[in-house]
């Protein structure tokens, strides 16, 4: 039935009145025409929910029902048809809806319906507005926070009713953060959400902490219980495996909400701890051990009030990893029960978090450590002390003044004070952490994360912190001699925060060869049970400061023969690990499927990329090898593993089903970690090529491999390798040439650095110096990929790669192959051949050579840090004395200029941010009195000053006092054909103590 007149001037009318309250509220009015399914909004609705566009008037109610939370869709429009058939007065309902970022936050929706003559609802007018229980809830999952769960369990401990606490937890959350990406993370969080409110049947449940959910099951059974886990567990099992703890709300006589969640979590721990992936029902056991924490945490109030009786102060070594000396001392907190002796420490900081009993604690030690710090300062006055600070004593306002006022009466340096807080503590969300991060700062006291790489901080959060410090867990430190994937993740840890400037600490150091290893890796600071335990300020000062005690000159003895003994370890070590990353490389940049399985259970142990791509990168740990690369249910027929040896390959030709196409294979026994198993090498045979010309090609490549590997056994250096390794690549592939090419100038240009040719072919290496980047541009983004580029047919580029298209006409290249050498990330450079005749589209050979240069070009790196870091307490000393240590490298063909400056050279410049060294050579050069600048030019130019020492008095614009006199001294350190090194330091002549401002 249609709208009469009257009825349309009445719609205009509200409308009007609507738009005109709309100025005055929050609230977002809003007025639904039953017969034309409009709804008419007024406010900034459009900016919060994604329900129509900014050029219409209205939305549909289809449309505002397509962002309501599906579980609460069937009970929102039940109401609306209640109001609308007269069967209820008033539409009054909360609910979630989706906003624009993809988060649900709750609403709260009123209105009352407008009857026309026949008492029939024509519009339903009314408010949205974010509902109170916004503020109570998650925005990723839309779950309620534990702040409303304990609300209600306080609620429901009053009625005395019968039920149940279900709690559930994501087994491995962080490990699926790391393998598959935060972004997946939150997805299978937000699942959890959804699924187990599903199955557990009520309005709304809860997020109580990072990957834990928590329901209330009023009036249910304990079979019901286990249902609802059971179903939640089944819903999410191609996303992820759970754990659930459950508490009654009756049986325990529990009085309080907080008690009452702390028995769940103690049952899901108990859960996920045991690994058990199943539902754990809170027992008596479990009681009584929680009734054991609360006479532990009533002993423990009672022993602070006691001037903290029965607390002691430990203090465990840091040991500077270049000589071993001690560098300072991490203090430890230690308890003593007068009843029970000795508690865990665990157990005495737990229960000191959760009773927020750990702010009086944490300043205790903080005070007890600066004041044995200060007695040991002026023995060794560049002692450091670290304190671990938890989250609790962060929530305290007054939390700066308590810190600075204990070092001001111990009369210790900020920078001899280092706070540790926990990698959990989520750094990057929690603003007042960064507020008193800051303020502290100022003074010297510098911040460390500890357990780093065990929560969910990001690196670049880290960075933007100004972190001066990360303690790698033990975890990763634990049998890193035995572990490929913990020495490269220890590796890239380490060479990212030296990049940032960010001193590294690895925790947990216990065996000979777990620091052997860490040799390699070369972290500034080492800490473990190898160099000692925890221990009290008396040991330690035995053993650590006094130089005349007995124990101190037989803990110089001991770490003198470890560092020989490791050092010695260490070479070996390097050139092990060495030739297994070297084969992992090899095998990784295979284009052959490679894999390992047991012959017995044919579990599938290894499979390189090229295999994880065909099948779609499938988890295939665990699993048996017929089931990943052949998609059965049992072996295959033409399995040939009773018919291999470890004397040779059994090679055989059969047609592979997925990739469509004849192949080689070759098995093989090999052993494996103390068992016989099946090594098996699949290689395609393609249409154009005969089996004996696939042979013969990869008899080709191994030979070359081989000499390759003889290559880089040599001592030679890398400017000798380089164009010898070209020579072999050039040569193998029959091409007019081989080269590398390197960006310059900040990455504006790419130069040709090296080349090889062929006696018949030209150079073209002066013709590719400082080529543009536009004109490379789509090369340089594929490459940056780790993509190879194959071109067989350059005039096939014409039309879509015109700029690159005209390079190689200009120089009749015809053919070419471009490959990448990646580190972390960046392109570093890319090597190729052009004008080649063998293997004309197969880029293997280039990238297995490749990636074996670039283990050595690494190597090289790994080295010069070293080098650096042999200076690192000579730095400290000099510290002292207000002088900097610099290093200035000059590239004699580009002109280019870099430049190295330690801690305390960069303090006495101004430089408080991470700087590249392309930026630091040029933040202290520009800032040079113009007429000081010739002599520097005159130094760089004539590069000769070996043996010779140059000084130079100047005049330096310093960014916060102006006008300073410095003197720079420096000599030759190195000098190649293309590069210089020149180190030295610069003073401060000022007659101030950090600067001289010249009026």
């Amino acid at each position: 039935m249609n709208k009469n007149r009257g009825e349309e001037k009445d719609l205009k009318t509200y409308l009007d009145m609507l738009s005109f309250l709309s100025g005055s509220s929050d609230d977002y009015f809003f007025c639904l025409d039953y017969e034309s399914g409009k709804i008419y909004f007024f406010g900034d609705l459009i900016k919060k929910f994604d329900v129509f566009h900014q050029s219409q008037e209205y939305t549909t109610l289809v449309e505002w029902q397509n962002v309501v939370y599906p579980r609460d869709m069937e009970e929102l429009a039940d109401d609306l048809d209640k109001v609308q058939k007269g069967e209820r007065s008033i539409h009054n309902l909360t609910y979630r809806m989706r906003d624009r970022q993809g988060n649900y936050c709750w609403i709260n929706c009123r209105g009352k319906p407008v009857l026309d003559q026949n008492n029939k609802p024509i519009f339903l007018m009314g408010r949205v507005t974010e509902s109170p229980a916004v503020t109570q809830s998650d925005g990723l999952t839309g779950a309620m926070d534990v702040t409303k769960l304990t609300e209600e369990i306080n609620e429901i401990l009053v009625t005395g009713i019968e039920g149940y606490l279900l709690l559930v937890g994501i087994d491995n959350l962080k490990e699926i953060n790391l393998k598959k990406g935060k972004n997946f993370g939150d997805q299978v969080l937000q699942k959890t959400s959804v699924v187990f409110e599903d199955n557990s049947h009520t309005h709304h449940i809860f997020r109580i902490n990072g990957n834990r959910f928590a329901a209330l099951l009023p009036g249910v059974s304990k079979e019901t219980v286990k249902e609802i886990f059971h179903k939640t567990k089944s819903g999410l099992s191609t996303y992820c495996s759970i754990s659930g703890g459950c508490v009654p709300f009756r049986k325990y006589h529990v009085l309080d909400a907080s008690t009452f969640i702390q028995y769940g979590e103690t049952c899901l721990d108990l859960a996920q701890g045991q690994n058990l992936k199943e539902l754990k029902f809170f027992t008596a056991e479990d009681y009584e051990k929680e009734l054991d924490k609360l006479r532990l945490k009533e002993e423990l109030a009672i022993a602070i009030e006691n001037n903290f009786q029965g607390f002691q102060v430990v203090y465990q070594p840091q040991i500077n990893s270049v000589d071993y000396t001690v560098w300072g001392a991490e203090a430890l907190l230690r308890y003593n029960s007068p009843d029970k002796g000795t508690i865990p420490v665990f157990d005495v900081i737990t229960i000191l978090e959760q009773s927020g009993l750990i702010k009086k604690v944490g300043l205790w030690v903080l005070d007890k450590a600066l004041e044995q710090c200060a007695k040991w300062r002026k023995v060794l006055p560049n002692f450091h002390i670290s304190v671990n600070m938890s989250y609790g004593q962060f929530e305290d306002d007054d939390i700066v003044d308590k810190i600075l006022d204990s070092v001001s009466l111990h009369k210790v340096s900020g920078t001899a004070l280092t706070l540790e807080v926990t990698e959990s503590m989520e750094l990057h969300t929690y603003g007042k952490l960064n507020k008193v991060i800051e303020e502290l700062k100022y003074v010297g006291i510098e911040f460390s994360v500890d357990d780093f790489g065990t929560g969910y901080s990001s690196l670049s959060r880290l960075k933007e912190l100004n972190v001066d410090e990360i303690k790698i867990d033990r975890c990763f430190v634990s049998g890193i001699q035995k572990s490929v994937y913990n020495y490269r993740l220890l590796n890239n840890m380490i060479e990212w925060a030296n990049k940032c400037d960010i001193r590294v600490c690895c925790e947990g150091v216990e065996q000979e060869e777990e620091l052997s290893v860490l040799e390699t890796l070369y972290p500034q600071i080492l800490q473990g049970f190898l160099f000692d335990k925890p221990i009290s300020s008396k040991d330690f000062t035995e053993i650590y400061i006094d130089a005349t005690c007995d124990r101190y000159k037989k803990n110089i003895i001991k770490c003198s023969e470890l560092k020989k003994k490791v050092m010695k370890n260490s070479d070996a070590n390097e050139l092990a690990w060495s030739d297994i990353e070297k084969l992992k490389t090899i095998l990784e940049a295979q284009h052959d499927i490679i894999s390992v399985s047991d012959i017995n259970t044919y579990e599938l142990y290894y499979l390189n990329s090229v295999g994880l791509n065909l099948v779609d990168k499938v988890d295939y740990k665990g699993r048996r090898c017929y089931e990943v690369l052949y998609n059965r249910t049992e072996p295959c027929e033409f399995c040939t593993n009773n018919l291999i040896s470890e004397n040779d390959f059994y090679t055989w030709i059969h047609h592979d089903a997925r990739m469509k196409e004849k192949c080689i294979y070759q098995d093989r026994i090999i052993p494996w970690e103390n068992k016989k198993v099946r090594l098996e090498v699949v290689s395609k045979i393609s249409k154009y090529e005969s089996i004996k010309q696939v042979i013969d090609e990869k008899l080709d490549f191994a030979d070359n491999i081989i000499s390759c590997s003889r290559l880089l056994s040599s001592t030679m250096f890398v400017d000798d390798i380089v164009p010898n390794t070209l020579a072999l690549i050039g040569s193998f592939y029959k091409a007019d040439r081989a080269f590398m090419f390197e960006p310059q100038e900040d990455g504006k240009f790419w130069s040709n650095t090296y080349e090889w040719n062929s006696i018949n072919s030209p150079s073209h290496r002066d013709y590719f110096q400082k080529v543009p980047v536009e004109k490379i541009k789509n090369w340089l983004k594929v490459l940056s990929t780790d993509t190879s580029i194959v071109i067989l047919n350059s005039q096939n580029m014409v039309d879509t790669y015109p700029e690159e298209f005209q390079l190689l006409k200009s120089q009749n290249i015809s053919r070419l192959i471009l490959v990448p050498i990646v580190d972390n990330c960046t392109l570093s450079y890319f090597i190729g051949v052009d004008n080649h005749r063998h293997c004309l589209q197969d880029d293997s050979q280039i990238r297995v050579l490749s990636a074996i240069l670039s283990s050595r070009l690494m190597q090289e790196k790994r080295e010069k840090r070293l080098k650096e870091l042999l200076d690192f307490k000579y730095g400290k000393i000099l510290d002292l004395t207000n002088v900097g240590l610099w290093i200035v490298h000059i590239n004699r063909k580009t002109g280019e200029k870099t430049a190295l400056a330690d801690d305390t050279l960069k303090r006495i410049l101004g430089i408080h941010e991470a700087l590249s060294p392309k930026e630091t050579f040029d933040f202290w050069y520009e800032r040079i009195e113009s007429n000081f600048k010739p002599k520097f030019a005159d130094v760089f130019q004539n590069l000769d000053l070996a043996d010779a020492i140059v000084q130079v008095d100047y005049v330096w614009n310093h960014p916060i006092h102006g006008k300073v006199i410095f003197s720079c001294s420096g000599t030759q350190k190195e000098i190649s054909e293309n590069k210089v090194c020149l180190v030295g330091y610069m003073r401060n002549l000022s007659k101030l103590d950090r600067s001289f401002c010249i009026m």
